[in-house]
């Protein structure tokens, strides 16, 4: 870099735009940014979660400069203009890459980006970018009706680029809250349930750390095929989904968790070499008002872990 004196009055200043809608609108393609002024675009990070199963980023890219009615710059697909192909790898490249791909299933989430360094994309008066929402379409059993239709799944995104002052006001960023896609204040801390949880062996207990609230429930079976119960109440009839906000370390085992003991979803290896949370979006289960039972089974676990233990953050239940 190089000091001077001022700037030169066409200097072209650093901009970044949040955005996100919760889920993409129906019937529009998604914003990434509505510019203007002149300037060069740099980069896009796009962010999805998906309300349904299956496949989201079959939708295009549309780049409109200087007030073009058709784009004069435009895509074959969501993972195509993220320089991939046939889905996202996770990986990190110096100009494009995938950070997060959890996958195909509904709750999954995936963050990829795309630097435009080496191809800035330059305009004189204006830059509108848009990108498709589509993909398979299903229906509430799980059924495909189309590969190729809108998809409702939640989008957000910060668009990246240079432009000679002044710029457009930008909209108000959503408050943090406004930025979750569940109602945060329903979040239940798991090392509350202690009291009431059981086990067929090992010990239940609170462990101290980095997690929500400072603790989590913490419980140490010695073998497989042991399992832990939480009691847990919904206020009224109708479809929930929960979501387990879970712990991975290098001593845990792997567990398939059950509602009153219906299994939910693919067993769950929570090995990793360090300490580290993820969340899981068990399916959709229609209960009745009342008390239930979470139920956790240790089924086994990973060759290179050293133990069957687990940690349970807290767990989220919303209404559908």
């Amino acid at each position: 870099w190089m000091k001077v004196p001022k700037l030169h009055r066409n200097t072209a200043y650093f901009h970044a735009m949040y955005r996100q809608e919760f889920p993409a609108t129906m019937g529009q393609r998604y914003l990434l940014a509505d510019i203007k002024g002149r300037g060069h675009y740099v980069g896009t990070v796009l962010n999805c979660r998906q309300n349904t199963a299956s496949w989201f980023g079959e939708g295009d890219d549309f780049f409109y400069i200087d007030g073009e009615k058709e784009p004069s710059m435009r895509g074959t697909g969501t993972e195509d203009y993220f320089c991939d192909g046939w889905g996202f790898r996770v990986q990190a490249g110096a100009f494009y890459g995938a950070l997060l791909f959890e996958g195909f299933q509904r709750g999954n989430r995936t963050s990829v980006y795309r630097w435009h360094l080496a191809d800035p994309i330059t305009f004189s008066k204006s830059l509108r970018a848009e990108i498709e929402h589509v993909g398979p379409v299903l229906d509430q059993n799980g059924k495909q009706l189309s590969g190729y239709g809108e998809r409702a799944d939640d989008f957000s995104s910060v668009a990246f680029w240079y432009q000679k002052e002044p710029h457009v006001p930008y909209a108000p960023i959503p408050v943090g809250y406004a930025r979750l896609n569940y109602d945060y204040t329903k979040i239940v801390e798991a090392e509350a349930a202690i009291p009431n949880a059981s086990a067929t062996a090992g010990p239940i207990q609170k462990q101290d750390g980095g997690w929500s609230s400072g603790a989590q429930l913490f419980w140490t079976p010695q073998a497989e095929g042991q399992v832990l119960t939480i009691p847990f109440t919904v206020p009224s009839d109708g479809t929930y989904e929960l979501t387990i906000l879970y712990t991975r370390s290098h001593d845990y085992g792997i567990f398939q968790y059950e509602i009153d003991g219906t299994p939910t979803g693919e067993t769950v290896d929570q090995f990793n070499p360090s300490i580290s949370n993820r969340e899981k979006l068990l399916p959709e289960v229609s209960l009745k008002a009342g008390e239930h039972k979470l139920t956790v089974k240790n089924v086994g676990k990973n060759a290179a872990s050293t133990g069957f233990y687990f940690g349970l953050d807290g767990w989220l239940i919303q209404a559908r």
